[in-house]
């Protein structure tokens, strides 16, 4: 760790000193496409079918549990509403 003086002199060089630098550098700031897609398509078959697991549309009956799910699924705020003890 470098001093009080040397961090001064650095800044009064214009330099930006290491111990000063507070960016986040190891954060990745990305746009997370599964957040996107819960927002947009929670109520398509493919989404629905996705939370399954593999083979589960080989069940006979499954096209039946996944429209009863389109019937009953919430919005995220109707959710989160149904949640609230009031």
């Amino acid at each position: 760790m470098a001093s009080i003086t040397e961090l001064v002199k650095s800044l009064e060089k214009g330099e930006l000193p290491q111990e000063l630098n507070f960016t986040n550098i190891g954060v990745d700031n990305s746009l997370d496409l599964a957040k996107v897609q819960f927002n947009t398509f929670y109520k398509s078959r493919d989404y629905i079918y996705g939370k399954f697991p593999v083979g589960f549309e080989n069940l006979p009956g499954c096209d039946l549990i996944v429209d009863k799910i389109i019937e009953k699924i919430q919005t995220p705020l109707e959710e989160i509403k149904s949640r609230l003890i009031i």
